[in-house]
C-alpha cells in the first residue's frame, strides 16, 4: 500500500504545472486512494478473522483450505474462469491493482478542468447543482 501511495502521488505531482494545483492534487490523491485503502483493509480484517479462529472452526478452514489448494497446477489452467473469479476473485483485484492506470483514468476525467483551473484562475468543481421543482397536480 505504500508503494502504491508513492506511485500515486508521484504520477499526480508529475503532472501539475503550478504550486496552486497542489491542494487539488492531495484532493484527488484521496479520491483515488481511499476505496481502495478502505476495500483492501476490509478484506484483510476478514481475512484475519479466517486464518485465526480456533476449535471446530478451524478444522473446518484447514479441510476447505486443503480441497483448494489440492489441485495441481495442470488443472487450474482448465478452470472455468468463472469459478475462479468466485472463489480468488477479490484478492486477485487487489493483487491485480495499477496505481499509475488509476491516476490515468482520473487525471483523464478531471485532468483538463484542473489546468483550465489554474490557466483561468476561476475555481474548479466537480459538483454539479440540479433544481428540481415539484409539479402542481
Amino acid at each position: 500500500m505504500a508503494i502504491e501511495d508513492a506511485e500515486t502521488l508521484g504520477n499526480l505531482f508529475s503532472r501539475i504545472n503550478h504550486t496552486d494545483q497542489i491542494s487539488r492534487i492531495f484532493a484527488a490523491y484521496e479520491e483515488i486512494r481511499q476505496p481502495r485503502c478502505i476495500r483492501t483493509h476490509d478484506m484483510e480484517c476478514r481475512r484475519r478473522a479466517v486464518y485465526t479462529v480456533h476449535g471446530p472452526a478451524q478444522k473446518a478452514r484447514d479441510v476447505l483450505i486443503r480441497q483448494a489448494t489440492a489441485k495441481s497446477l495442470s488443472e487450474w489452467d482448465d478452470e472455468d474462469e468463472k469459478v475462479l473469479k468466485e472463489g480468488w476473485g477479490e484478492e486477485l483485484d487487489i493483487l491485480c491493482h495499477d496505481a499509475s492506470e488509476k491516476v490515468d483514468d482520473w487525471w483523464t476525467k478531471w485532468g483538463a478542468l484542473l489546468e483550465r483551473e489554474s490557466a483561468s484562475g476561476i475555481p474548479f468543481s466537480r459538483k454539479l447543482e440540479v433544481s428540481i421543482s415539484k409539479l402542481a397536480d
